[in-house]
């Protein structure tokens, strides 16, 4: 699977699990600004923390310097920036956590 599919999976999934959480919250009393400070939490844990160390872009870059030689090997793609993550889980992330919170508001009501 590439990259791409992978972010949006993992957007999709941390997008229901904060609309699970915002919903339980929202329908329990609390207001719906907590709902929203939980999604933003989410959104930060997922494109800063959880995203970069899946796809191996969490270490640091290696200081020894490597020989010039032709790859023997086909290279492995890179693991794209964490403004490219943002942009292409956001969306993922915004429509399951909407749908969910709506959804698990209203069951439990």
């Amino acid at each position: 699977m590439d990259i791409i599919g992978k972010i949006t999976i993992y957007s999709a999934g941390f997008g229901a699990l904060a609309g699970v959480v915002s919903g339980v919250l929202s329908s329990a009393g609390v207001t719906a600004w907590a709902g929203l400070l939980i999604a933003i939490l989410f959104i930060y844990v997922l494109v800063y923390k959880l995203i970069p160390l899946r796809l191996g872009a969490a270490g640091p870059a290696p200081s020894a310097p490597v020989p010039a030689r032709a790859p023997t090997e086909p290279q492995a793609q890179q693991p794209p920036s964490k403004r490219k993550i943002f942009t292409t889980g956001f969306w993922p992330f915004l429509v399951m956590w909407l749908v969910i919170w709506i959804m698990v508001y209203t069951l439990i009501l």
